[in-house]
């Protein structure tokens, strides 16, 4: 999706006898659809921008098309099990029989090498692995997960791999390769607790919302159904600020509270005042309130708010498509802008094999009775297998 946005003409490969899982991943289920495996949103915000083909790559025939895509692309990734692509005869030292100057990527779940490089996995396997669920949860509570934050940061050092590959491709005139293991991408972002435990001899503790020093550091409840606000005060400067837009309340006015040591030591109680005043009030104006204080704040927004919050639409964080059979969708673009180019996704994700014919014909000049051929054989084809 970011090299896509970036301007890569992306092709994602799939089989109809195996298309990509993520389809099926909280996809509707409506009755006799025969398309309900376009409906997934999670396959639906992974993929903008790229365009679908589907190739059995267990058939002869497909496995010579998609060599013969291989010889006319500059990057080949894949996210299988270690196994795979060696099994197929695709592993790296392959693909550069076929093209010399080709930079692959294998996003596998544990990496090429090591004990457990067969095992296959997942992003709550990966979150627990990587040693970021010890750290995500309230103190008093277990290991928590993360939600799928290595899927998407997996992604985007992917894409600044490929990037590099690219330049190093172009200054040596040799093949590159990358082996990316995705319980590596989330131990990459975990530096500091791990240099923490091994200097202090303690392993860092899971603090909920909370921070290490500063207080209030929380989230707290506002009126409505599941609505709350975030507040972080980090200075003495910003604490007067605060007990300010409160009002001074008469329990702000301890001498005890005046400083970050002794706000720290009495954060049970600064949570329990600072929840029975945001209780009742709207999260947009104690944010709002907060932030014209000078106190770091910002309301909880639901996913039915991103498109609608003023300043990510500012940002021109997401755009709008119609996508056969979902209808309208507004989906992510990539968190950065260039100053000459629109970064902004130019497609929704694709229908299964909906680019199959477009793609053969125009970069392998196929013909379309070589493309009837393969579409009567069940190589290619728009329907599950």
């Amino acid at each position: 999706m970011v090299l896509a946005a970036l301007g890569a003409d992306v092709i994602k490969v799939e089989a109809m006898q195996r298309p990509d899982s993520s389809r099926m991943l909280l996809a509707r289920d409506i009755e006799n659809d025969p398309v309900w495996f376009e409906r997934s949103p999670v396959f639906n915000g992974a993929n903008v921008g790229k365009r679908g083909i589907t190739l059995d790559l267990s058939n002869a025939d497909g496995m010579d098309v998609f060599k013969r895509l291989v010889q006319k692309s500059d990057v080949v990734i894949n996210n299988f099990s270690a196994r795979v692509m060696a099994n197929f005869g695709l592993a790296h030292e392959d693909l550069v029989q076929i093209n010399p100057a080709i930079v692959t990527v294998d996003m596998t779940s544990f990496g090429l090498v090591g004990p457990w490089r067969d095992l296959v996995g997942f992003a709550f396997v990966f979150e627990q692995m990587s040693g970021a669920a010890a750290l995500t949860g309230y103190e008093d509570g277990p290991p928590g997960t993360l939600g799928g934050a290595s899927d998407p940061s997996a992604g985007f050092l992917a894409a600044f791999a490929v990037l590099v590959g690219l330049c190093a491709r172009d200054t040596t005139g040799r093949s590159q390769h990358f082996d990316l293991s995705q319980t590596d991408a989330m131990a990459a972002f975990l530096g500091g607790p791990m240099i923490e435990a091994q200097l202090s001899g303690v392993q860092p503790a899971r603090r909920g919302n909370r921070h290490p020093v500063w207080a209030p550091h929380n989230v707290y409840r506002c009126r409505g159904e599941d609505e709350w606000v975030a507040v972080a005060v980090r200075t003495d400067e910003e604490w007067k600020s605060f007990v300010e837009v409160l009002g001074r309340p008469g329990w702000a006015a301890d001498e005890r509270l005046d400083t970050v040591h002794g706000r720290k030591a009495q954060e049970h109680v600064i949570d329990r005042h600072v929840s029975e005043w945001t209780r009742e009030q709207d999260k947009k104006s104690v944010a709002n309130a907060l932030w014209q204080g000078g106190v770091p704040s910002g309301e909880l927004l639901h996913p039915n708010e991103l498109d609608t919050d003023p300043q990510l639409r500012s940002r021109q964080a997401f755009r709008p498509f119609d996508r056969d059979p979902i209808g309208a969708v507004t989906v992510p673009a990539v968190p950065f802008r260039f100053s000459d180019a629109d970064v902004r996704p130019t497609r929704p994700a694709p229908r299964l094999g909906e680019h199959s014919k477009e793609v053969l014909q125009e970069i392998l000049d196929m013909s379309d009775e070589e493309f009837a051929s393969l579409e009567a054989s069940s190589v290619i084809g728009t329907q599950l297998a």
